[in-house]
């Protein structure tokens, strides 16, 4: 990674880089089959708003990077 670092000095373009992270989530909701539990987990708040994380869940990706233009 060191090999990619700009040294100071030269002028540098901007780049937007754009990727996604994730965690695995989960909630415990009671229901009367699988479907009505997604449903009422669903409904009641955004997966983003849920308490439990799984442990070592955690993943990023990126996508990409463009060049902005001046």
């Amino acid at each position: 990674m060191d090999s990619f670092i700009h040294k100071q000095g030269g002028s540098m373009s901007k780049y937007r880089v754009q990727g996604e992270y994730t965690y695995t989530v989960f909630k415990i909701v009671e229901a009367d089959n699988e479907e009505q539990a997604k449903v009422i987990a669903q409904d009641s708040e955004p997966l983003c708003a849920w308490d439990s994380i799984e442990q070592d869940s955690y993943f990023e990706y990126v996508e990409c990077a463009t060049k902005e233009e001046a």
